[in-house]
Order: structure tokens, then C-alpha cells, then sequence
């Protein structure tokens, strides 16, 4: 997290420790910005009142980025799909299966290219889509219906 006047001026800056507390030197009590973040969640910033050690404020990050989507068969939820992730360098990023509605969530792979493959269990059918990833959650769809042969 890092603590600058609300103009900008940096003041100070502190890692959270497991609990979520944390430690900044500040030249006087008064209003900072906080911009608080971790990995695979959106950062959060706030004005607040710093300076009194038994009224520091609770920042909370609330909002986790994932890559989630559904899986669907002639367009309706298919459960029990293994759902893969590989990144641009073939490395695998994550796996797992799709819940009984068809959808899975995955940690937000790093931005970039990353492959998207889900399994059906029951016919072997495979399917691998395209996606880039950014710095926002994404959420797909991805069809296992077979295409027809022409």
C-alpha cells in the first residue's frame, strides 16, 4: 500500500502483514490517499484520516480478479467439463472442472495470450479457444458443440 497527500506528494508506503496491519510514517496527523493493493485483486484507493494509532481505518480488497466463464453444449450449461488454462508459452496456468451449472472461475492468469481448452468427460470432445487477458476480470464462453464437417 502506498500514502501520498491527496495531491499526490508520496509520503510513505507499507506492506500488510498476514493479519492486514500495517505501518506508515507520517509527518503530521490529517487526510492521505491510500492505494492499497495485492495480487489477483483490484486495487482500491480512498481518502482518509490518518494519525490517531487506535482509529486506523479497515481497507478491505473486495473485489478478486478472475477469469470465469460457462461451458456450453448447443447452448445450454454442461457440468463436469475439465477446464484448462495454458499460457502463450504452452506452460499450463490452472485446471479444474465446471460446477453443475456449466461455470468455473479461475485466478486471472498475467496479461496476455492464454489458451482456454475444456474435456468432456463423457465423449472425450475437446474444445481450445483463444483469449487475451488484461488487467480486468473476464468471463467467457466456451462451446463444445461439434462443428459440422463440410
Amino acid at each position: 500500500m502506498s500514502v501520498s497527500r491527496p495531491d499526490g506528494e508520496p509520503i510513505d508506503w507499507s506492506r500488510a502483514s498476514d493479519t492486514g496491519e500495517f505501518d506508515v510514517v507520517l509527518p503530521e496527523p490529517g487526510h492521505y490517499l491510500i492505494v492499497s493493493l495485492a495480487p489477483g485483486w483490484a486495487p482500491e484507493a480512498q481518502i482518509t484520516t490518518l494519525g490517531d494509532p487506535a482509529n486506523l481505518p479497515k481497507i478491505r480488497l473486495s473485489d478478486r480478479l478472475t477469469l470465469s466463464g460457462i461451458v456450453l453444449e448447443h447452448g445450454s450449461p454442461l457440468p463436469g467439463v475439465v477446464v484448462s488454462v495454458t499460457g502463450a508459452d504452452g506452460a499450463p496456468w490452472d485446471h479444474g472442472r465446471a460446477d453443475a451449472d456449466g461455470c468455473f472461475t479461475f485466478e486471472l492468469p498475467p496479461a496476455g495470450h492464454c489458451v482456454l481448452t475444456g474435456v468432456n468427460p463423457v465423449d472425450a470432445f475437446t474444445r481450445s479457444i483463444d483469449i487475451t487477458v488484461g488487467h480486468d476480470p473476464l468471463h467467457v464462453a466456451l462451446e463444445l458443440t461439434e462443428r459440422a464437417v463440410a
